[in-house]
């Protein structure tokens, strides 16, 4: 608790209470006052604690009269235990100054002046001459005499700084003024020695099975006159007393004589056995200390090592497995290692995850026991039923799981898990046509593919397929663009999705060229359906081409029939064409202005005849086109 104190404070309270003094021989306190004719001004400091102090974090300070102006003297140097700190006005008698550690003008206190020893690193008051905000007149009655023109000494019982003047005022011993016999030196009664601590030197030990005893160890610090006893208690945590350890007379009594600061042993016996265990442990404990002790560590874990063969290992040979829904059943393999002459068991359990039992796979009794004969490393099997059914559904899987193995057994591998692959096809999944023509000047194009149901309407969830290409006579990042990619059907019904490519238009005259796209790796039961690639053919649009296309022809429809796109190749003497339904009614009219490659964008059109009428100021030309 902070016990500073302020100007206001001196002038606003008539009495101050303090909270709490310091502990005992924990902090410097006031051991002389001297308040001498003339200068003799005098403050003696004195260390009980074990530490040397550094000064530098002190002060003391002088509340005159009981209220303002005050002073602060702050202190320098250190101090060591038992010793001294003598503070003196710089003009005191020369006596005083021989044995002054610190001198101060400062000192000009009198009699009836409040004097304060002040912890600066905490800012906590630790002990007090006088009150604080009381003006007692011309001095402070202290014992048989007062501070005024007197040489007062703590008396050697007080150990520890006070802050109550009522108390503090009754520890002082009374002498003539410029009594300086006493000044340098100081007697105390010496704080209680710190009580016995007893203790375990381990908190764990290890201790081999076939060792036959183990030794537990207590120790004592601070010993004193008289003898010390603790009890010392051994129980069970996995390993059992009277079984894999023992102790005479559990629980027992450990003297430490007088004086004594030797250890002391218990010597435990440790049973060897011939059972395959795992390591096992006890609790050692301490309790009741006697002569005011004190217990400082009372828990020591002593584990033991089994010292017999390692004991059999049962595991699962697989982790995962994989059985089509038609297969009927499936072999799940148990193994052992390091056998013995006895018989090993281990509880097999089947449990669902999206497969059922009894509906997906099956097996009698489950859970079910598996034995391994003693001395036999020989695989156990165990037949599974799997059920097939005739519903379109994804793969399923269940779990295996092994568990309450005996024979001090342990498992390495206790769970597996098994997937039923669905045997019902969902979807197929094909290109719409085989081959597919497009022209050069077309930056962007695609192919299209569809799902066709199997044994459902609907897909269950979405299904997905790989488009790879491969280039023949066109050349990737020379002639197209197309990145091997994954087409996705989300689930509901079948529906069309696209195969998305770039072309690259270059100035070259070259021949038409092509590239072909496949389907692969086809998810979720889905399948290959009748076209699994396309031939994508690239016509040239650079001079000359179209006109060896055309092998004298004025006008080629490429593909013909068509479903979204259509290529319209000329001898680049039109201006412009129609698009015409079978009633002769103009759906579409189109400038080319002699331009020989054009491409025809049919997606708005439905399947059915159509008629292409071209027109130049010469000459009129007329194609079928059947749209898809």
């Amino acid at each position: 608790m902070k016990r500073i104190f302020t100007s206001i404070v001196l002038l606003l309270t008539a009495t101050t209470s303090f909270a709490q003094n310091p502990a005992p021989c924990s902090d410097l306190f006031f051991s002389e006052y001297i308040e001498g004719t003339n200068n003799n001004k005098v403050l003696e400091i004195y260390n009980p604690t074990t530490s040397t102090i550094d000064l530098t974090n002190y002060k003391v300070w002088i509340s005159f009269n009981g209220g303002t102006p005050n002073s602060s003297i702050y202190l320098q140097g250190t101090l060591s235990p038992d010793s001294v700190f003598v503070l003196a006005h710089s003009s005191a008698f020369p006596a005083v100054l021989a044995l002054a550690d610190q001198v101060s003008g400062a000192m000009n206190f009198n009699g009836d002046d409040a004097v304060v020893l002040i912890d600066t690193a905490t800012n906590d008051t630790i002990d007090i001459i006088g009150e604080i905000g009381i003006d007692p007149g011309a001095f402070w009655v202290v014992g048989s005499g007062s501070t005024q023109l007197h040489t007062i000494t703590r008396i050697a019982s007080a150990n520890n700084g006070q802050l109550d003047w009522l108390i503090g005022a009754t520890e002082w011993n009374v002498f003539a003024s410029n009594d300086f016999s006493q000044l340098g030196t100081h007697t105390m009664t010496p704080c209680a020695a710190t009580p016995p601590d007893v203790f375990l030197v381990s908190t764990t030990q290890n201790v081999n099975e076939g060792a036959g005893t183990v030794t537990i160890q207590v120790g004592i610090t601070n010993p004193d006159a008289n003898a010390t006893t603790v009890t010392l208690t051994l129980s069970d945590i996995s390993a059992s007393i009277g079984s894999d350890y023992d102790l005479v007379g559990n629980p027992v009594t450990v003297t430490f004589p007088s004086g004594s600061s030797a250890v002391q042993t218990v010597t435990t016996s440790i049973i060897d056995d011939l059972n395959i265990e795992s390591a096992e442990t006890f609790n050692v404990a301490l309790s009741n200390p006697t002569n005011n002790a004190t217990i400082s560590t009372s828990n020591e874990i002593v584990t033991i090592i089994d010292n017999d063969s390692p004991g059999p290992e049962v595991f699962l040979v697989n982790t995962v497995q994989s059985v089509n829904e038609n297969a009927g059943s499936i072999a799940i393999q148990v193994g052992i290692t390091n056998p013995n002459a006895n018989p090993t068991t281990v509880t097999f359990t089947l449990s669902n995850n999206d497969a059922e039992i009894g509906i997906d796979y099956d097996l009698i009794g489950n859970p079910i026991t598996v034995t391994f004969p003693g001395g036999s490393t020989a695989n156990q099997t165990v037949n599974v039923s799997i059920i097939n059914d005739a519903i379109l559904e994804l793969d399923e899987t269940f779990n295996v799981t092994l568990s309450n193995p005996t024979n001090n057994a342990t498992l390495t591998g206790s769970q597996e898990i098994v997937t039923i692959i669905n045997i019902e096809i969902n979807s197929y999944i094909s290109f719409w046509k085989a081959v597919d023509s497009v022209s050069e000047s077309m930056p962007t194009y695609s192919a299209t593919l569809e799902m066709f149901s199997g044994t459902m309407p609907t897909a269950p969830t979405s299904v997905t397929v790989t488009l790879v290409s491969a280039q023949s006579t066109a050349t990737a990042g020379v002639d197209f663009i197309f990145n091997d990619t994954i087409v996705t059907w989300l689930a509901g019904p079948p529906n069309s999705q696209y195969a998305i490519f770039h072309l690259i238009d270059d100035a070259l005259f070259e021949p038409m060229e092509h590239f072909v796209l496949t389907l692969s790796n086809f998810t979720n039961n889905s399948a290959l359906g009748n076209v699994g690639s396309i031939q994508i053919n690239i016509i040239d649009n650079d001079p000359d081409a179209v006109q060896e296309i055309l092998e004298n022809k004025s006008v080629m429809l490429i593909p013909n029939p068509a479903n979204d796109n259509a290529i319209l190749l000329t001898n680049g003497q039109f201006e412009y064409f129609e698009i015409r339904d079978a009633s002769g009614r103009i759906l579409q009219a189109t400038n080319i202005h002699n331009q020989k490659a054009n491409s025809i964008q049919l997606t708005d059109f439905a399947a059915g005849v159509y008629f292409i009428c071209l027109h130049s100021a010469t000459q009129s030309e007329v194609v079928k086109l059947m749209k898809q």
